[in-house]
């Protein structure tokens, strides 16, 4: 992993430095399907403040706020190792603190887990 981290790492990002690719890809889709059979939407959000690390992983989707307004919303917050995380919750509507500026969409995360698996089995 890198030694540092920037506020708007996406998954893709840092991936290439995660030990264990494929577990952690495969873990990250579990609880993005889960998210996504409840809410119809579901992307994941990395966490900076775990540099050299592995990092764990907020899943969002886009809720309703009222009538017509959209909010992203808080599925879940797990550790390295896909167990749930007590996270700090945000007010602002911006990310809580310690949480990437960006996400990565389920479908992205699809792709990422194909070229992990075609890695593995050498196509790529």
């Amino acid at each position: 992993m890198t030694k540092t981290m920037s506020p708007d790492s996406t998954l893709a990002d840092v991936l290439p430095s995660v030990k264990k690719q494929e577990a952690y890809v495969c873990g990250v889709l579990e609880r993005l399907y889960a998210c996504r059979r409840t809410h119809s939407d579901a992307s994941v959000r990395i966490g900076v403040n775990r540099p050299g690390k592995t990092p764990y992983y907020q899943i969002v989707f886009e809720g309703r706020t009222g009538k017509s307004a959209k909010a992203e919303t808080v599925f879940g917050s797990f550790t390295d190792s896909h167990k749930p995380l007590v996270a700090e919750k945000s007010d602002s509507g911006a990310p809580a603190k310690g949480w990437s500026s960006r996400t990565t969409t389920f479908e992205e995360v699809q792709e990422l887990r194909a070229g992990v698996q075609d890695k593995k089995i050498g196509r790529a």
